[in-house]
Formats: C-alpha cells, sequence, structure tokens
C-alpha cells in the first residue's frame, strides 16, 4: 500500500479525482492510520492495530465529516488503547457532555486552528459563559438560557459585546453539533440580541485637516501611528505592527499574507509623507515601525494619542473611520471600484476577478495613494489658515 503524508489538499483532490480502483493511503505521520478512495470518490479513515495477537482494520470515519486532524488523534487513541489490552471495540460508558468540555475542545480543535482572534473567545467564555454554564450538561442548555444570558449582558451596558458572545454561542453549539454531542443546536435561528449601528463614518475635509494638524503637533509614536493609518487607509493591526523588514521597495510596503485579513499578500505604496513620519520617530530597535516600550514588540493602544487629538481637533471620530474616509474619497477624486478594493486589499468577488485577472494593479494604486496624500495636505493647510 502507497505511503504519503496525508494532507488536506491531498484527500481533496482524492475526492475529485478517485483512481480507477479501490486505493489506500497510509498516513506518513501517524502510524496505523489510512484513507482509503473509491471509484467514486469516497474517502473514509481506517485504523490498523494489533490486539491480543489479531490484527484488526477499524472504520473510524468518512473525509471530509471527520477532519484530519480528528482522525489522527482518533488513531492515536485507538492504538493506545490496543497497546494497554483494553479493546477499542467495547463500547465506553461516559457522562453527559458538558458545555465546559466541550468549550475545551472547540478552542483547541477550532478556535486555535482557525482564528487569529481565538484569544478573545477564551476571554468571553471565562467572563460571561463558563460561570453561567459549567458543568451543565450541553444538551440541557435551551434557547431560553441562552437569551436570559445575552439579555443580561445587555442591560449591564454592553449591548456590542452581547452580541459577540452570541456569535461565540453559535460556533460552539455548531461546533457540538458537528461532533455528534447535541441533535440540534439551541442557538439556530436565534434572533440578534441588539441591533448595532455602522461604526465608521466619513469624514469632512474640515473634520479631516483638523484632525492631521492635531496628530502633526502631538508628534507622538501613537499620533504618527493614527496618521499612517489616515494615509494608508490599511486596518489598525495591520498598520501597528508594521515592520521596516516588510519595505521591499523604497516606496513599497508588502503586508506577508500572515498579517492579512483574508490572508492575501498586499503591497500598499508608501508616499513621502509617510516616510517622513517614519523617519521622526524615535526608537530603541530598528524593525517596528511603531515600537512600544517593550523591546521587540509593536504598539497595542492608541487611545492617548486618539484622545488628545479628538479634544484638540474638536472632532467626534474613531480611527475606524479613517479607513472609510480613504475608501469614500477615493470615489470623490474618480478612481474605480477596482482600484479601491486593490487599495483595500478586499478579495475579489466576481469570478474574472478571483481567476482570470492576475494584474497587480501597482501604477493604479502608486496614483490612488499619491491623490490622498494631496487630498489630505491641501485639507490639513485650510485648517491651518
Amino acid at each position: 500500500m502507497p505511503s504519503v503524508l496525508l494532507t488536506d489538499p491531498f484527500l481533496r483532490g482524492l475526492s475529485s479525482r478517485p483512481p480507477v480502483q479501490q486505493t489506500e493511503f497510509y498516513d506518513d505521520k501517524e502510524t496505523g492510520l489510512a484513507a482509503r478512495v473509491n471509484p467514486n470518490g469516497l474517502v473514509s479513515f481506517f485504523v490498523r492495530y494489533r490486539f491480543r495477537g489479531r490484527q484488526r482494520r477499524d472504520k473510524i470515519g468518512r473525509y471530509p465529516e471527520m477532519k484530519l486532524r480528528r482522525a489522527r488523534e482518533e488513531t492515536k487513541r485507538i492504538r493506545g488503547l490496543a497497546a494497554n489490552q483494553e479493546d477499542p471495540r467495547k463500547p465506553v460508558r461516559r457522562g453527559p457532555c458538558t458545555f465546559d468540555s466541550i468549550a475545551a475542545r472547540y478552542v483547541e480543535e477550532w478556535a486555535k486552528q482557525e482564528k487569529r482572534t481565538w484569544q478573545e473567545d477564551v476571554r468571553i467564555l471565562d467572563k460571561d459563559l463558563l460561570p453561567a454554564w459549567r458543568g451543565i450538561p450541553v444538551a440541557e442548555i435551551g434557547r431560553r438560557d441562552i437569551r436570559e444570558l445575552l439579555k443580561g449582558i445587555k442591560n449591564r451596558g454592553a449591548p456590542v459585546m452581547a452580541n459577540r458572545t452570541q456569535a461565540l454561542v453559535h460556533r460552539i453549539f455548531q461546533f457540538a453539533l458537528d461532533e455528534d454531542e447535541i441533535e440540534l443546536s439551541p442557538a439556530a435561528s436565534l434572533k440578534r440580541i441588539h441591533r448595532e449601528r455602522p461604526e465608521s463614518r466619513a469624514l469632512t475635509d474640515e473634520e479631516l485637516g483638523k484632525i492631521w494638524m492635531a496628530l502633526e503637533a502631538d508628534g507622538s509614536v501613537g499620533a504618527r501611528a493614527l496618521q499612517c493609518l489616515a494615509l494608508t487607509g490599511q486596518r489598525r493591526q495591520e498598520v501597528t505592527a508594521a515592520s521596516f523588514q516588510e519595505i521591499v521597495e523604497p516606496n513599497w510596503w508588502e503586508l506577508p499574507s500572515s498579517r492579512t485579513k483574508n490572508e492575501r499578500p498586499h503591497l500598499v505604496y508608501l508616499v513621502p509623507t509617510i516616510l517622513r513620519i517614519l523617519d521622526g520617530i524615535e526608537r530603541t530597535q530598528q524593525t517596528l515601525w511603531f515600537p512600544s516600550r517593550t523591546e521587540g514588540t509593536p504598539i497595542k493602544y492608541l487611545n492617548k494619542a486618539y484622545y488628545r487629538a479628538r479634544k484638540k481637533s474638536g472632532a467626534h471620530f474613531s480611527p475606524k473611520d479613517f479607513r472609510t474616509t480613504f475608501t469614500t474619497s477615493l470615489t470623490r477624486l474618480g478612481f474605480t471600484e477596482s482600484v479601491k478594493a486593490a487599495c483595500l486589499n478586499h478579495t475579489p468577488q466576481s469570478v474574472t476577478q478571483r481567476h482570470y485577472d492576475k494584474w497587480h494593479y501597482g501604477p493604479e494604486k502608486q496614483a490612488a495613494f499619491e491623490a490622498w496624500d494631496e487630498h489630505v495636505r491641501r485639507a490639513a493647510q485650510a485648517a491651518a489658515s
């Protein structure tokens, strides 16, 4: 039987291009695990092990319903039982699955693998969900329990957090459903506890000019980071964690896929104003654009500089407004949707853009960033006069 390192792309390939006859592939990573594919493209996992001198071969699941990671874990469990002279085929009696146990599995098996912000899930669990539902069988938690918990969060003055908690509850119960721990999810089709309004708006030219002058006068690392947010139109975490190694040419900043929301590399043209801002920051080490007081770590909070700018400019804005203002202003300046999407690193939506249009939009992006820089400069001049 052929032996390969089983991966998700390999298994998906077996499903889409099945062999003419049934074939098994043994995993190079987890001893005893095999993936069998039949001519219809159905892929199943099997585990081989020896128990009391006899060779056994048990089916443990079908791909993709069973994830490869879970198949390896199940193989290790079965072979471990057999090694300890415990029959893996003997039914295991266990108590009901509690909310805290399924939440822990959700974090380890899904959130840490799929979410960059899994720590926020842990924080929400520790603050609200585990204190309320620890030790309760997950199958006994109903829609009324979920609504009451969410109402409590909303009534303490945190309606947006109630929505974030509801989203997490939905994911955890969906995970429990996928793992066959419950028959139905009580969080499915549950009406959102709070209707959120858009968090950002487009600043007027007058507001933009006053904010820019306030940030220019401030001169702190946080203020400079806010200025770069305004001029690049990129997301806060992308700007604050930027490093000089990401400047691939004198005027181009390349964000690696590991640091972008859509996991696609992204090029941003750096106008001379941004280079001047970066040159004006004092540093103890020369890797990060905006270092914090802890060596080797970027600045995390911009609140102090943000509130100083609000007070000095008299404009009530949020850092998210810069991205909205950047996008809106590019429309005013006559740039197309394709150019705006390229500047913002939005995932292409049409079939043509996703599969056939391979143009990098370098010249168009440079023109857009230069036009926006000129627009900000004129707004600042008007505010200063």
